[in-house]
């Protein structure tokens, strides 16, 4: 566990680093994002299908690194809590602005579960998709919606059975310019 947090962080402020240089640092910025979480939790088996829902926090770290015109890369550290379950998101989104104030966010997003034992698989890949409204030049507003892509399978039990974590993220963010 300690590992993963601290892997997670030397990548992350690895990624700042790269800021420093001067054909970056323009157009790139660090950031801090909050929201609410909607989670839906599927459980499919051979006898039924079973949805749970529930509601939860977010709270993390970004970056935006431009890349060209309106084309930034965009890796984020996110926790989120949801139904006592403590999520680690490892987003990498890249980030295209159709208009001014108007982008598109998505890309692959590597979850993790941590600080709570569970009987499935702690760790997973999704595909997040959403969109982004900047407000000013530091504040925005964002939802997108996370997509498993690997199905968190209880441990030790049938093939057939699976389960999947789908979540829409809405929140508020800051941009340090």
């Amino acid at each position: 566990m300690k590992r993963i947090i601290f892997l997670t962080a030397i990548a992350f402020f690895s990624f700042l680093n790269i800021q420093s240089q001067n054909f970056f640092i323009q157009k790139s910025a660090f950031g801090v994002e909050g929201g609410f979480v909607l989670g839906e939790f599927t459980a499919e088996s051979s006898d039924d299908d079973k949805i749970r829902s529930a509601t939860g926090i977010y709270a993390g770290l970004n970056s935006q690194f431009y890349i060209q015109d309106n084309i930034f890369i965009r890796p984020s550290v996110i926790f989120s809590y949801n139904q006592e379950t403590i999520w680690l998101h490892l987003p990498v989104f890249l980030k295209y602005y159709v208009t001014d104030h108007i982008s598109l966010v998505g890309g692959p997003q590597g979850s993790i579960i941590v600080g709570m034992k569970t009987p499935y698989n702690s760790s997973g890949i999704d595909f997040a998709a959403g969109a982004a409204f900047d407000i000013t030049d530091s504040f925005y507003v964002e939802a997108r919606y996370n997509f498993e892509l690997t199905s968190a399978r209880l441990i030790d039990t049938e093939p057939e059975r699976s389960s999947r974590y789908n979540s829409i993220f809405a929140g508020i963010g800051y941009k340090f310019l």
